[in-house]
Order: C-alpha cells, then structure tokens, then sequence
C-alpha cells in the first residue's frame, strides 16, 4: 500500500514538473513573440521617421522655411491669422521632443541625428 502511494506521489510529481514546464515555455515562446513584434513596430518608426520623405530633421527644416516665408511674404496673413505660426511653432516642439527622445532610446537614431543636425544645421 505504501508502495502505491509513493509512486502515486512521485507521478503527480512528474506530471506536476512537466505540466510547469510546457506551460513556462509557452508563456516564454509568446513573450519572446511579443518582443520581438515590439522592436519590428520600433524598427519601423525609426525608418519612417528617418526616411519618410527625407526623414524628419528634413521636416524641421520645411517648418522654419514655411514660418520665414510666411513673415516675409504674406504678414498680413500672421496679422490676420496668428495661430498659424503658433501651430508651426506647436509642432517644431513636438518634432524636437520625439528627437530627443529617440536619441535617447536608439544608438542607430543618434548616428543618424548627427549627420542631419551636420546636413540642416539644427
């Protein structure tokens, strides 16, 4: 009877390690799955931002011509309609916030942001 019980113990046991172990490889397989979907996500932000349309330092450099321009080619626009300048100005911040922080996150944004600071003398 002893007997019995002991090898009753010792399969829950068994069943009980593996039953552990299918479930922590399956939470460790759709982790891993879910990380590597997370740096495919930032990989493609950092391209769009980075070369969208010649990338976003590019963009920067559009703003503060479109704000020059408009100072000296239609003043009478920014008289009559002042949020257009606080609306350029809006998202100038905004670009340069998001590029401080990508600096901060990516080694391969910073190499980047260094030759386009260099290129449009941000």
């Amino acid at each position: 009877m002893n007997n019995d019980l002991l090898g009753l113990v010792i399969s829950t046991f068994i069943l009980a390690l593996i039953t552990t172990f299918i479930a922590a490889s399956w939470f460790y397989r759709r982790y891993v799955r879910s990380r590597q979907a997370d740096l495919m996500n930032a990989s493609q932000t950092l391209r769009t931002v980075t070369h969208s349309c010649r990338g976003i330092y590019k963009r920067l450099d559009e703003l503060r011509e479109l704000e020059t321009f408009l100072h000296e080619e239609i003043p009478e626009l920014i008289q009559e309609k002042p949020w257009v300048i606080s609306w350029i100005k809006g998202q100038s911040i905004w670009m340069t916030d998001l590029i401080e922080q990508l600096e901060k996150i990516s080694p391969d944004f910073r190499q980047y942001s260094e030759q386009q600071k260099i290129r449009y003398r941000s």
